[in-house]
């Protein structure tokens, strides 16, 4: 459209019965290649008429962002000593090149993306680009809360590496503590900036970078990848002295550790951790710590010990650092089926999230709210909520939207849904078992794949299920409802079925977690089954 506009502004094309035609004697070689030419004829014939600071003015504008204030504009001025003309930005908007935004701030924008980009390359080819940045900084270090991301990125550009590893750093921590995961291009540039300053790796920045890179991979899934660089950081720490970073790679290890299903390893590092923290005078990082404790005791089933875990963290904390603990305490009401409680302690977490502006916080909160509608009957409120959780945590790259489409799984095969349920699971475990690593995701997903092969009578399947569940769940110590649960309609489905090797093999399956969840009863009838097949758990 913009390409056409400017052709026909131009007299180069004329309307006929079927659009528009090449006017009769044009020359079709004055045709634009592309729409950024358009972009640079517009501003050309606009910078005719202009002063040279004029022009420079408008790519100091550029330079700091697509839509800016008035005051901005006449700060960044003022600081580049510029005068431009009065009628400037009333001349960009009368030729259609900038548009008012709204009312308040007297804010403007420039009408296109490759406006800007016509101005920042001319900016370039001037020698002004990295002056025209260190204004910009400038501009943005006096804001009353400052952008680190957007001012690193003008430090850099600017040249000045030293000074845009401090926002660089903040940036990243912002990013990853917001549950944004998609930040491996400022990790990246913080690398080269603390190569081409040449920083040795005895300084403790590099394992600064080497723990965001960690985090990130870890919150992507790919678990192994991520381990080897907290190892790294837990030597170099160790080795060097870092005592901060040496703590918060414990801290990241146990969680790791907790992803792989080995919790008790997780626990002493979880544990390492906290009393590290506490030693050196950081309680809120120890609160943290103590709050992994807790969810750790949660895979364990000691429900008694996570509630104790997060009642604790929750007592030496405030307000936005609040999140976790509460979301530990719902999560301990939902495994002990009391809804009004998770409800009202989801609520807590939903506020401290808000407050907090955790993004990933809040798509957790939406699963949970899931479970909430599941545990009251209501399975398509369930759904809803799963999904919205599956879609939020997705969108930040977060590989923990597999519980939630692992709870999605659990739907359909109540509904009894079963090859709806492998379609849907089959690609969420070929992700949690990505490299190789046997992992608690993948355990969750195959305990929903065993019903399905019963149901579809996919015996092999169901063998290799029951096989890798067996091995997993004898070495590490996990515990859920839903594993149980699901390995008990596995067997009632084999049962039907008359296969009562494969019954025998979902009950052995279902015993140990009963025993942990302390379910007497449940535990007394699955051995009695097992007797009346002829086996003992």
């Amino acid at each position: 459209v913009q390409l056409v506009g400017d052709w026909v502004s131009r007299g180069l094309l004329v309307p006929s019965q079927r659009g528009f035609r090449l006017r009769d004697g044009a020359d079709a070689e004055q045709i634009p290649d592309g729409l950024l030419q358009v972009w640079e004829d517009h501003v050309l014939r606009l910078l005719r008429a202009r002063s040279e600071e004029d022009a420079q003015a408008l790519e100091l504008a550029a330079t700091l962002g697509l839509e800016l204030r008035q005051i901005d504009f006449r700060v960044l001025c003022v600081l580049g000593k510029l005068k431009p003309s009065p009628d400037l930005i009333a001349e960009l908007m009368r030729r259609r090149l900038a548009q008012p935004v709204g009312e308040r701030d007297q804010r403007w924008a420039f009408s296109h993306g490759m406006l800007r980009e016509v101005l920042q390359r001319r900016a370039r080819q001037g020698g002004r680009w990295a002056g025209h940045n260190k204004v910009c900084a400038n501009h943005l270090r006096a804001a009353r809360q400052v952008d680190q991301e957007r001012l690193a990125r003008h430090l850099l550009d600017a040249g000045e590496l030293a000074e845009a590893l401090g926002p660089l750093s903040k940036a990243i921590g912002d990013r990853l503590a917001r549950g944004d995961y998609r930040s491996s291009s400022l990790l990246t540039e913080q690398e080269e900036a603390l190569r081409a300053l040449g920083i040795p790796e005895t300084d403790p920045r590099w394992g600064e970078v080497w723990l965001s890179w960690a985090w990130l991979l870890r919150a992507r899934g790919q678990y192994a990848d991520a381990e080897r660089w907290t190892v790294r950081t837990e030597r170099a720490a160790r080795r060097h002295g870092w005592q901060e970073q040496l703590g918060r790679a414990l801290r990241l290890g146990a969680r790791i550790e907790r992803n792989l299903g080995r919790t008790e390893e997780a626990l002493g590092l979880a544990r390492e951790a906290e009393q590290l923290f506490r030693d050196n005078g950081d309680l809120r990082r120890a609160a943290d710590a103590r709050t992994l404790v807790g969810d750790l005791y949660l895979s364990q089933g000691r429900l008694d010990e996570a509630q104790h875990s997060f009642e604790s963290a929750l007592a030496s904390r405030t307000g936005d650092d609040e999140v976790d603990a509460w979301m530990g305490l719902a999560t301990c009401a939902q495994r002990r089926a009391d809804p009004d409680r998770l409800a009202e302690r989801l609520e807590k977490a939903r506020e401290a999230a808000t407050r907090a502006g955790r993004r990933n916080a809040l798509a957790a909160i939406a699963n949970l709210e899931g479970e909430l509608a599941r545990q009251r009957g209501d399975l398509e409120l369930a759904e809803e909520r799963y999904r919205e959780a599956s879609a939020r945590l997705k969108a930040l790259d977060d590989a923990t939207y597999i519980y939630s489409q692992l709870n999605l799984g659990l739907l359909l095969v109540l509904r009894e849904a079963w090859q709806e349920a492998t379609v849907l699971i089959e690609p969420v475990l070929e992700r949690a078992e990505q490299g190789g690593v046997r992992s608690i995701p993948a355990c969750f997903a195959r305990a929903v794949l065993l019903p399905c092969a019963a149901g579809l009578e996919e015996w092999a399947d169901f063998k290799e299920h029951y096989r890798w569940l067996k091995d997993f769940l004898a070495s590490r110590k996990l515990v859920d409802r839903d594993i149980a649960r699901m390995a008990k309609l596995a067997a009632d489905l084999a049962a039907k079925a008359g296969r009562r090797d494969a019954e025998a093999a979902a009950l052995l399956i279902a015993v140990p977690q009963y025993v942990e969840l302390k379910d007497t009863e449940a535990e007394q009838a699955t051995r009695a089954r097992l007797r009346a097949l002829g086996r003992e758990a």
